[in-house]
């Protein structure tokens, strides 16, 4: 039976690279890094975050979460050192180049893009149109501090493909990719019975077959799927690998290097090799330009090979993942560039004025809705670069509104950051009531939902009424195809209006494609204030808690007010559950 627990993630202080790396700032009342949680992986990979940020508006108690650190991978020995990127390498072809280069770009958000496999976003396998792969979901600077995306090793090369040239390949997944013969240049069956002369003379043969950009795909020993990898030349791989999130123990699996890692390609064919391809059923190389031959690389990927290599772009928001603006409150964006590359980069920094907002202060250069900045960043140094926007007055913003800020060049490569939810959320002053009423909690025998109620009652914070968990979370989550088990998020639920942004989820909860990148896969301390419900699901129990503030939660069940830890690195770990959800009542 899966449990609901609290994980206490007690890690060491998050260590950005952007420290000691001389930063310069631009704009002089920009958010403190301490509390927009702005971290970067670190090159030695002893630093994770996720979901860090603290909004400004309301949203309090809020800090940096931090994947489990006792997750460590062992895809990568400890004694194998990753390739310099700065050294000068030479390429056949353009193509070639742009497909290592736009690898790597994924390679250094590290921590920010971890594994998941097919079950844990479709909750369907029968449904194809819900696979991970063919989604390209993020590019690398999709990735941050503030929103860590999921990938598996088809995935990571078809994202690879399809950022370098807009490519989409339409055989794609490992079994596919065994069978495409249109696309390979190398391709052997195990006999099971080969010497090791002939295994020494079939390697010899892979060698110079193989280039970089190409795909290196196996088929697992009575399996029809595999795994797939990118060669990336110098004798090196980079690949997505990873541990699916555990039902049984209720534990996520969080890599700490990040899924995608390299490996020698002298280790696919050593038995002591983490892929050893002599151990499978058959083994290819895939070369997809062979017959995509017309694949242009796009203009972006230029810019990314010619001027931005090594360059690491984050733009973050003041109001992270679950967190609420309010009409009138602002926000404010932040830049964080690094400069990997040996000389010194004059780039320009663009943005554009978020629909539904008013621009308040921080950029150079102001045209119409156009702001800029131009900046000179040192080898090895970080500028920090901040603007502010005020929300409208807009009651229809309250209907599901989003505040967008997708639009962003840094030296010519897009960068992107999550939108913002507008909604009401509790002022300080009610959740300090909120604290200090579940501070003070007595005996009880108020249950659930109920007993939040009468914790909203007794710090005199006025809210509608809510049903049941049971009614609730029937009313959240309506049957999805033909099966008993599977559920579609319902947005036509009375109760929908409450739902903090993105804060629901569950084994058996299928993504919609509306709502394709909006499923959590877990709850973090940063995402949720004080008042806040968690409402789980599991066959017919339930569990529920109240965020106290604090890092402190009412187990609604027992009436206990149970502390996290002395940090806010604390993950309340729900994605086993059959569904769940955050009720924010304010919202309403």
């Amino acid at each position: 039976m899966k449990k609901l627990t609290a994980l206490i993630l007690a890690l060491a202080m998050l260590t950005a690279v952007f420290a000691g790396c001389g930063d310069t700032d631009t704009q002089a009342d920009q958010p403190d890094n301490s509390q927009t949680g702005t971290t970067t992986p670190d090159d030695t990979n002893k630093d994770q975050g996720e979901q860090s940020g603290t909004a400004d508006s309301g949203n309090t108690d809020t800090g940096t979460t931090t994947p489990d650190s006792g997750s460590t991978s062992t895809d990568t020995p400890a004694t194998r050192e990753d390739p310099d990127p700065t050294t000068l390498r030479e390429f056949d072809t353009p193509e070639q180049e742009a497909l290592v280069v736009v690898a790597e770009a994924y390679y250094a958000r590290k921590v920010y893009l971890q594994y998941e496999d097919t079950r844990m976003v479709q909750g369907n396998v029968t449904q194809p149109t819900y696979y991970r792969w063919q989604k390209h979901e993020n590019s690398p600077e999709s990735l941050s501090s503030q929103y860590t995306g999921y990938t598996n090793c088809a995935a990571f090369c078809y994202d690879v493909y399809k950022e370098a040239f807009d490519l989409d390949i339409v055989h794609w997944y490992t079994a596919a990719l065994n069978t495409a013969t249109d696309m390979h240049v190398f391709y052997h069956t195990i006999r099971g019975n080969e010497t090791e002369e002939e295994k020494k003379q079939i390697e010899q043969q892979f060698r110079d077959t193989v280039q970089p950009g190409d795909i290196l795909n196996c088929i697992h020993k009575g399996q029809d799927s595999g795994h797939a990898m990118l060669y990336v030349g110098d004798g090196k791989i980079l690949h997505s690998s990873g541990t699916v999130y555990n039902y049984d123990t209720n534990k996520d699996v969080i890599e700490a290097r990040g899924t995608v890692q390299y490996l020698e390609l002298n280790e696919i064919f050593s038995t002591e090799g983490k892929c050893y391809f002599w151990g499978e059923t058959a083994f290819a190389i895939v070369r997809p330009l062979i017959k995509y031959t017309d694949a242009q690389i796009t203009e972006e990927t230029k810019i990314r090979v010619e001027k931005m290599q090594n360059v690491y772009i984050e733009k973050l928001s003041s109001h992270t993942m679950g967190q609420t603006v309010d009409l009138g409150e602002e926000i404010t964006y932040t830049f964080m560039v690094r400069n990997g590359r040996t000389h010194t980069i004059d780039i320009e920094i663009s943005d554009i004025i978020p629909q539904y907002t008013t621009y308040v202060s921080g950029a150079d250069k102001v045209e119409g809705d156009k702001i800029s900045w131009q900046v000179k960043i040192p080898s090895g140094e970080t500028k920090k670069i901040s603007f502010t926007v005020k929300v409208d007055n807009n009651p229809e913003l309250y209907n599901g509104g989003y505040i967008y800020s997708a639009d962003a060049k840094v030296g010519g490569i897009g960068v992107t950051c999550r939108p913002v939810f507008v909604g009401k959320h509790l002022s300080q002053d009610d959740q300090a009531k909120i604290t200090a009423a579940c501070d003070t909690l007595g005996i009880t025998t108020l249950k659930g939902i109920a007993l939040a109620q009468e914790i909203y009652a007794k710090a005199g914070v006025q809210i509608d009424e809510l049903p049941h968990e049971s009614d609730l979370i029937a009313s959240l989550f309506k049957p999805y195809g033909t099966t008993m088990n599977h559920k579609e998020y319902n947005t036509q639920s009375e109760y929908f209006g409450m739902v903090a942004p993105t804060m629901y989820g569950g084994y058996y909860v299928v993504r919609s494609d509306a709502y394709n990148k909006e499923r959590t896969r877990g709850i973090y301390g940063s995402q949720i204030s004080a008042g806040d419900i968690l409402v789980c699901k599991e066959i017919n129990k339930f569990q529920c808690y109240l965020y106290a503030g604090k890092n402190k939660v009412v187990d609604l069940t027992t009436g206990k007010l149970l502390d996290l830890g002395k940090t806010q690195e604390a993950l309340l770990s729900t994605i086993g559950y059959d569904q769940f959800v955050v009720i924010r009542p304010a919202m309403k």
